[in-house]
């Protein structure tokens, strides 16, 4: 009876825990809402970097197999929680010997529980919860790296939009100021810049098509789908400067940090489970018997393995040395983290640098006043110039972007931003 009424209360607890547990952990690994659209619901085909996003994460297949590694430890938590079923063996009717007449027991009644199962189950419970937030930071990675893949993505094939509309604004101009005269010096410059700005529109567009398929590929989307990129670079982004706070700030966000403390804590647990099993099969019950004169015997009955030899000796060992990797392991991931984010800081201060340094030495391009002035070989010139720091600028902005999805992911700072305060399921998405 104190078995059953204590297996009560500890469900009736550990459904609360659970409750709580789940919630945590959906608000932790959960998409918004909102970046959540259908491909069907692209308005004029006009695709958004947060549509971009949140189409990757439905459509990543290995963030789906982390949402399935998922529902598996929420199996094992639930597992973990069981307690073993009590057995229940009877034996009915006489049984005559010849060698002695008297019959034994017409009722023979044994049932037992698992007593050591209260000390074990609930550190087992632990245990598995530990591997479900590890399992739900996984996942967390994984969107992490979804974001960051796609962010990449979708600014290397808006890049690349941009460099072929420049490479075709400067292949026009050079048609257009084609000279008349054949033999004239100018026509020889005029062929040389032509074929060579013709070979550069070739590549540039060869790099949007490898773009734009890289990016669809990542979306799920059918090759035949076509779609125009609405966003355009994110513009000016602040220069990162306290480069203590960052690491400060991923000291508590990143997700494989966290990971690695988990690790230890369930290493902790792990031990103790170690020094409790080694009572791990005491048995309680009760023993009823009635013989052919009605006489009724019952008593309890208590049943346990004598722990003469320590057979849990080489699992504790174990368990220990396993604290002490998972030690070693978060002294590694903080130092990795900590070198990661500074040099991350440091090369992005220098791109921020040599941004705003070729921005005020960039020339504007001729205007129409400017262009009636001007020779067609001064034009041809000036805008093949101007298409190169273009160009120049271009190649360092899309740097800087990388690094910031990089310096984004390396201090988990975007997974707070796909979050959602709602309880929501991954199938309803």
């Amino acid at each position: 009876m104190l078995l059953l009424l204590f297996t009560g209360c500890s469900s009736r607890v550990r459904d609360a825990r659970k409750t709580a547990l789940n919630r945590e952990i959906t608000l932790r690994v959960q998409p918004r809402s909102y970046t959540m659209q259908a491909t069907q619901n692209l308005s004029d085909c006009h695709l958004t970097r947060n549509q971009a996003i949140g189409i990757a994460l439905r459509e990543d297949a290995l963030l789906n197999a982390s949402w399935a590694h998922l529902g598996v430890a929420h199996a094992d938590l639930e597992e973990a929680g069981l307690y073993t079923n009590p057995t229940l063996a009877g034996v009915f009717g006489p049984t005559i010997n010849r060698k002695f007449p008297n019959p034994s027991a017409e009722i023979y009644i044994t049932l037992v529980g698992k007593l050591s199962d209260v000390w074990i189950v609930p550190i087992k419970e632990k245990i598995a919860e530990d591997e479900l937030a590890i399992a739900s930071w996984q996942t967390t990675t994984q969107i992490l790296e979804t974001i960051k893949s796609t962010c990449i993505a979708y600014n290397t094939c808006v890049f690349a939009r941009d460099q072929r509309a420049a490479a075709e604004r400067l292949f026009e101009i050079i048609q257009n100021n084609k000279p008349e005269d054949e033999q004239s010096p100018d026509y020889n410059a005029y062929s040389s810049a032509f074929h060579k700005i013709k070979l550069e529109l070739v590549k540039k567009r060869l790099a949007y098509q490898e773009a734009y398929i890289h990016l669809t590929a990542m979306l799920g989307f059918d090759p035949q789908v076509s779609f125009e990129l609405s966003d355009s670079f994110f513009g000016d982004e602040p220069t990162p400067s306290d480069t203590g706070e960052l690491i400060r700030y991923a000291y508590e966000h990143q997700p494989y940090l966290i990971i690695a403390r988990l690790r230890k804590h369930q290493a902790l647990y792990k031990l103790k489970e170690r020094g409790r099993r080694i009572f791990e099969n005491v048995q309680i019950g009760f023993d009823y018997q009635q013989d052919s004169t009605k006489d009724r015997q019952f008593g309890p009955i208590i049943q346990t393995d004598i722990p003469i030899f320590n057979t849990q000796h080489a699992s504790t060992e174990r368990a220990r040395a396993y604290i002490v990797e998972c030690e070693h392991a978060i002294v590694a991931a903080e130092r990795k983290l900590h070198e990661s984010i500074s040099i991350l800081v440091i090369q992005i201060q220098a791109l921020d640098a040599e941004i705003a340094l070729r921005k005020m030495q960039q020339a504007p391009p001729l205007t129409d006043d400017e262009y009636q002035h001007k020779s067609p070989r001064e034009h041809i010139t000036n805008s093949i110039n101007y298409y190169e720091s273009f160009m120049t600028l271009s190649n360092v902005l899309l740097q800087r972007s990388r690094l910031s999805a990089e310096l984004d992911y390396t201090m988990g700072a975007r997974w707070q931003d796909v979050i959602s305060p709602s309880f929501i399921k991954k199938d309803s998405l």
